[in-house]
This record gives structure tokens, C-alpha cells and sequence, in this order.
């Protein structure tokens, strides 16, 4: 049996260290708990950047393999939709049945969720913006798959600027001049950098091996960057913090690409769960919803902290136990027909091209 790839465990810590913020932040919490909750808001920020920088890494990694041309760019392309969009639309239908059930909310919810599900935008178009990616309406976390899927889009061109390291450092640079531009709540602007920057580490002249303290290092960096936006009160999508992460992220990837901490996170569960993050990460907001808003009408003269115990043991396993039995037959099914289609042109594109043989 072969050992489990430490990245996929990394992603799968990652998707958890999200779906922990999101279930402590639902209800209005006072001391250890909400205290808790406001540091987790930094651990789940840099875990969206990580996600971007390996990304960025995995995608170009896949790209550099097949060549940037114009038939292996379209394949690229149609495999990141089927990639994408089935999960995406589960989790949509399950943000729809939220917001359908429980127009009213979830009573004793804090200010951080009470922003979310606008019921007056119940309408065909914010559904279809939903449904598409466009919009992070009935899925919350979906704004960060729009993030994903503009970085899809302009990986190709992200690829060939490796080609040149001045090009390349040029690309970096003005997204990075793009993320202070468009600094706005959700803004993509913010995040596109991470792409590139996780990019390089497929490119012929990445960073050099790292020394063995690399990942310590990385990792304490993001603790500090954690503590100070906790301290500051930042915006969660402060570029300037974004940005020091995306640096802290790339560095972490490359370690832990280059073996360090390889028997830490050769964890198997972890791996599974790394399998199955995408749909955990998709799925888990939802759900989440939908136990606190059973929780607070079952229980309503609990706690904030009593109820956010019951989110916690609820999400957590039910979270897991969904992304598993999506991941299998939502997201591999896509994977294999989205692989399917692209050999189907493939195959067409080659007898197109051949040349027809001169008759003796």
C-alpha cells in the first residue's frame, strides 16, 4: 500500500481548520469560546491561502506536463469544470434548502452570520449566479471557489510567464499591486497573487531545497500572522496580511513538497480527509446551517456556548461522513467523465490532423 501524499494530508487539515472556525463563529459566544472563535478566524484564513498556493502548484504542475497549447489549454479547462462544478452544485442545493426551511435564520445567531442568507435576494438570478459560481449567495464558501475558478482561467498564461523570470516576477508584482486595488469584501483581486505564487513551485527554477527548519519556520510565521490579525481586528480580506501569508503558504508547500514533515503528515485519515476536502469544504456551511438553525429551535433556552458544542459534535462527523460519499460519487464521476470527454476530442483532434497519405 503506498504511504499517503503529505499535501492531500495538508489539505485535508486545512478544510478542517475552516469548517472549526465556521461552527464556533455561528452563535453569539462569550469568554473561552468566543475567544477561540475570533483566533480561529486567522488559522482558517491562512488555511484559504494555502489552499491557493498549492492550487497554484498543482495546476501548473499540470499544465508544464501536457504543454500550454491551444488543445491541451481547452482540456485543461473542461476537466476544471467537471472538476469543479458537481460538488459545487451539491452544496448549492443544499444552501437553497437552508434558506428555503428556515427563512427566519438561526435564532441567537452572532453578527458574523447574521450577514449572510439575505432572503430578499431569493430570486432566479442570485440562484443562477449561485449555481454557476457567480455568486456566494446560497453557499458561503463559494466565494473562494470564484476565486479558484478566475485563477483556473488565467493559469495558462500564468505558465507561460514562467517561462521567463522577469515576466513572471512582473505577472506577481501587479497582481500584487491588483490586490491593494481591489481590496473589497471578497474581492478575487486579493487572491489571484496566491496562484502565481504557488505556480512557481512547478517551474524549472523554484526555490532550491529548503533547509529542514523551513517548515518550522513557515508554520511559526503563520502563527504570528495569526496573532496579528487577531490583534489588529484586520479585515479578513486585509491584502497586506494576504499577501505575508501567500509568502508563509509558498514556503510551507515547497517544505512539505520536498519531504519535511513527511511522517507527521503521512497520517492516513488525514489523506482521506485531504481526498474528500473539496467536498468538505463545499458541504460543511450548509449543514452547518441547517444543525444550528435545529439546534436553536430545539434547544432555545441553551446557551451560545451549549449550542455551539452541539454544531461542533454534530457538523464535524455528518460533514465528514457527506464530503466521503460526495467525493465518491459526485466528484470521481465527474473526474472520470470529464476525462472521458477530453479523450473523446483528443482522439478527434488527432484523426483531424493527420495527413492523408500520398498514393504510389
Amino acid at each position: 500500500m503506498s504511504k499517503p501524499d503529505p499535501l492531500q494530508s495538508a489539505r485535508g487539515i486545512a478544510a478542517m481548520a475552516v469548517l472549526l472556525h465556521h461552527c464556533l463563529s455561528v452563535f453569539a459566544t462569550a469568554g473561552v469560546v468566543s475567544a477561540v472563535a475570533a483566533a480561529s478566524e486567522g488559522v482558517a484564513h491562512f488555511a484559504v491561502v494555502f489552499f491557493f498556493v498549492l492550487s497554484g502548484y498543482v495546476l501548473a504542475a499540470s499544465l508544464l506536463r501536457r504543454g500550454v497549447t491551444a488543445g491541451s489549454t481547452l482540456t485543461f479547462y473542461l476537466r476544471r469544470v467537471f472538476r469543479i462544478y458537481p460538488a459545487l452544485w451539491v452544496g448549492v442545493s443544499f444552501g437553497f434548502a437552508y434558506i428555503v426551511l428556515f427563512p427566519a435564520g438561526v435564532v441567537g445567531a452572532s453578527g458574523w452570520f447574521r450577514q449572510f442568507f439575505d432572503v430578499n435576494k431569493l430570486d432566479f438570478w442570485h440562484v443562477a449566479a449561485s449555481f454557476v459560481g457567480l455568486s456566494s449567495f446560497l453557499l458561503i464558501p463559494a466565494w473562494s471557489i470564484f476565486v479558484e475558478l478566475v485563477g483556473s482561467v488565467a493559469m495558462p498564461a500564468v505558465v507561460l510567464s514562467l517561462r521567463r523570470p522577469s515576466l513572471f516576477l512582473g505577472l506577481v508584482a501587479s497582481l500584487a499591486v491588483l490586490a491593494f486595488l481591489y481590496a473589497g469584501r471578497m474581492s478575487f483581486g486579493v487572491y489571484l497573487v496566491h496562484f502565481a505564487v504557488g505556480a512557481s513551485l512547478a517551474s524549472a527554477w523554484r526555490l532550491p531545497t529548503l533547509p529542514r527548519w523551513a517548515s518550522g519556520g513557515a508554520l511559526l510565521a503563520a502563527a504570528l500572522l495569526v496573532g496579528i490579525r487577531l490583534v489588529l481586528a484586520s479585515p479578513y480580506h486585509d491584502p497586506a496580511l494576504a499577501l505575508l501569508e501567500s509568502a508563509a503558504a509558498l514556503v510551507l508547500v515547497a517544505a512539505i513538497k520536498d519531504g519535511q514533515l513527511g511522517d507527521v503528515l503521512r497520517w492516513r485519515p488525514a489523506a482521506s480527509i485531504g481526498n474528500w476536502s473539496y467536498s468538505l469544504y463545499i458541504l460543511h456551511f450548509p449543514i452547518m446551517c441547517i444543525v444550528a438553525a435545529l439546534a436553536a429551535s430545539v434547544l432555545p433556552a441553551a446557551s451560545g456556548e451549549a449550542k455551539t458544542a452541539v454544531v461542533v459534535s454534530v457538523v464535524l462527523p455528518l460533514s465528514c461522513l457527506l464530503a466521503m460519499m460526495s467525493y465518491r460519487f459526485v466528484e470521481l464521476p465527474g473526474i472520470r467523465a470529464g476525462a472521458a470527454l477530453t479523450g473523446l476530442l483528443s482522439q478527434k483532434w488527432s484523426r483531424s490532423t493527420e495527413r492523408p497519405r500520398a498514393v504510389a
